[in-house]
């Protein structure tokens, strides 16, 4: 029996089962061209692997019910009949691997960006505070129009086969503008009270039951706070569940916020665990149908606990689901420690403005495969293929890793060389700040993954150019990392300053007055690790910004964090000089500024590639492929990339 009992029970949603309480819920992958088709191959691969990997039902990303519904030119439409076919195979492709999906019908009203070339409707002419786009106020025949755009999806979505639909009622979109009086000012029906608010909502639910049928399952998902001055709050969305029940709907999705607040949309690894269930259960007691939770919940453990809380019955999840889509069934089989660890820092969310969905720890979101029979006993048939080759890696970082991992699937034989006595690289010092224990978590899954397969590692041991050239490998994979770069300023002789990682290793010598030169990410979260302790710390950058490679949803809570605890912020600040206790440098456009009194000096002024290794063996004429940081220092996500990537 497994250790997740409430979370592997069937459920019941209108007329449909499920073969579990999970839900992929909607994440909108950028599977879509300019015109708002479908791209079906990838999303086919995308959606058909989390059925596969054992997810209870899937809603899509939200797709448009109009052209000028779209939130960005990278979102699938289905406005017209030709968008039926190939949601049709998407379709075909997740119930032949006996998945469950819905199609997510969605209206962006105001949030369009201003660049796009289509007209934003909202029910107010109000700016939208984030996008700064001005809609046009809706006309009564411009509302029954989108109500029959939002009817006819349906029609569609249950002509292509889909198991259901949702309407998208969160986040800011359109129903939800019309839900939220910061968004809703009108004075005719549709505006004022909360009835009739509320109107244009009920009035999509019976227009789709009306094209569907009263047994086709509609889901409907509702912010129930949007944490802004306002706007809807909790007690507010009690009376729209009790109207959203009465007017049919099967599954009511509890969510929370809107563009505004949308630094708390995608709760990153500062934000609570599970930070939205409480606004689940306060739903769920108020209605008879189903309620979802959702909300930075990511492990399975946690789902349990909420679903034996009682604070709802369905568990909805996505970048849990986008990091390992054999979630459900890993831990289904009591294989927790075997689930690649969503690390909730939300460089999905980033790489979406980008294109398509991307993942720090998963470097192949649309092909993974699970299981992989590793055995530390013995090689694989494909190792003795002639096309089989003797390969070094060197850094057992992510990148290095990775494509240890990657190589060996190609039936390559691979040899890890770490310098360290434990795997990790970088990370070892990234899961230190507050807050961030999900990447002690990924460096665990990568150790136990290393170690369960038949990659060779050879801890505390440096690849030199004399073990290449006695043992021979057909290529070198350079993963060596990168170094602290040379401080671009004078450093008067014999004064001690301290690395970043000597900072971490040991904050208690530092001192009672610390100064870090670097505001960068990791001279930021080097900040907040050492002001935990009641230590008085100043940052200094050279940009008017700082933390400025870090996502901004996550950037927030951060730079709010350092000023809670009295972090001493300069920016613009261009250093000159460091002497034993003080920093000379430019404030701007003023003169000679002089800082001083500091018990200790902190450089993070940023990182460079080592590229040592990788030049010898070059000049000696290896075989090399430099990956990660020695190719150039960046995040995980492309570290892992780069390892994921790699083919010989």
């Amino acid at each position: 029996m497994s250790k997740f009992p409430h979370l592997f029970t069937e459920g019941k949603i209108g007329t449909l089962t499920t073969s579990n309480r999970i839900i992929m819920s909607a994440l909108e992958p950028g599977f879509a061209d300019g015109e708002g088709n479908l791209k079906t191959q990838e999303a086919s691969d995308y959606y058909s692997l989390r059925a596969k990997g054992g997810v209870g039902l899937i809603m899509t990303g939200n797709v448009s019910v109009t052209p000028n519904g779209r939130a960005a030119n990278v979102q699938p439409g289905i406005w017209n009949d030709s968008h039926v076919e190939p949601f049709k195979k998407l379709i075909e492709a997740v119930h032949n691997e006996n998945g469950k999906i819905f199609i997510q019908l969605s209206h962006a009203g105001r949030e369009v960006h201003p660049f796009l070339d289509w007209k934003p409707v909202a029910p107010s002419a109000i700016a939208s505070v984030i996008l700064r786009s001005q809609p046009e106020e809706l006309t009564i025949d411009g509302i029954k129009e989108i109500v029959n755009a939002f009817a006819t999806a349906a029609k569609r979505a249950k002509e292509a086969g889909a198991d259901g639909v949702e309407i998208h009622g969160a986040h800011g979109y359109l129903v939800c503008q019309f839900l939220s009086p910061n968004m809703n000012t009108r004075t005719d029906k549709y505006g004022g009270s909360t009835h009739n608010r509320a109107r244009f909502a009920i009035e999509i639910i019976e227009a789709i039951k009306k094209e569907v049928g009263n047994d086709y399952p509609i889901s409907f998902r509702l912010s129930a706070d949007e944490f802004i001055n306002d706007g809807i709050k909790p007690a507010e969305a009690v009376e729209y569940a009790g109207m959203l029940e009465e007017a049919g709907i099967a599954l009511l999705s509890v969510t929370a916020c809107n563009y505004e607040s949308s630094n708390y949309n995608l709760p990153n690894y500062y934000l609570e665990e599970g930070c939205f269930s409480d606004l689940a259960r306060l739903l769920k007691k108020e209605v008879s149908i189903p309620v979802t939770a959702v909300g930075r919940i990511r492990t399975a453990a946690l789902a349990e606990e909420i679903l034996t809380a009682g604070k709802s019955d369905f568990i909805s999840m996505s970048r849990a689901l986008v990091a390992d889509p054999y979630f459900p069934v890993k831990a289904q089989k009591d294989l927790e420690d075997h689930i690649r660890p969503c690390l909730s820092c939300n460089k999905c969310l980033d790489s979406l403005s980008k294109g398509s969905i991307c993942c720090a720890v998963n470097g192949s979101v649309t092909s993974e495969t699970w299981p992989v029979n590793y055995s530390n006993n013995s090689d694989s048939a494909s190792n003795n293929s002639d096309s089989s080759k003797k390969i070094f890696v060197a850094g057992a970082g992510p990148a290095g890793i990775t494509a240890a991992l990657k190589l060996k699937e190609q039936g390559h034989h691979v040899t890890i060389f770490e310098t360290e006595s434990n795997c990790g690289g970088k990370i070892s010092y990234a899961k230190l700040p507050p807050a961030k224990q999900p990447f002690e978590e990924y460096r665990k899954w990568l150790k136990l993954t290393l170690e369960e397969s038949p990659v060779k590692i050879r801890y505390s041991t440096e690849l030199t150019l004399k073990i290449v050239e006695e043992e021979t490998p057909d290529c070198i994979i350079i993963a060596t990392g990168a170094h602290n770069a040379k401080a671009p300023f004078e450093i008067i002789e014999a004064t001690k300053t301290f690395s970043v990682e000597e900072a971490f290793d040991n904050p208690e010598i530092l001192g009672d007055k610390i100064a870090i030169i670097g505001g960068g990410a990791e001279g930021a979260e080097l900040a907040d690790f050492i002001s935990e302790n009641d230590q008085k710390v100043t940052l200094i950058e050279r940009r008017r910004k700082f933390a400025a490679e870090i996502l901004a949803s996550v950037r927030f809570f951060l730079i709010e964090r350092l000023e809670s605890k009295n972090v001493t912020l300069i920016p613009k600040f261009k250093v000159s000089k460091v002497g034993s206790n003080f920093i000379e440098g430019k404030r701007g456009a003023k003169a000679t500024d002089r800082l001083d009194g500091f018990s200790s000096i902190i450089l993070a002024t940023g990182l460079a590639s080592n590229t040592t290794l990788a030049d010898t063996l070059k000049e000696k004429g290896h075989c090399v492929h430099i990956i990660g940081d020695a190719l150039s220092p960046r995040s995980i996500l492309e570290a892992v990339k780069d390892g994921d990537s790699i083919s010989l």
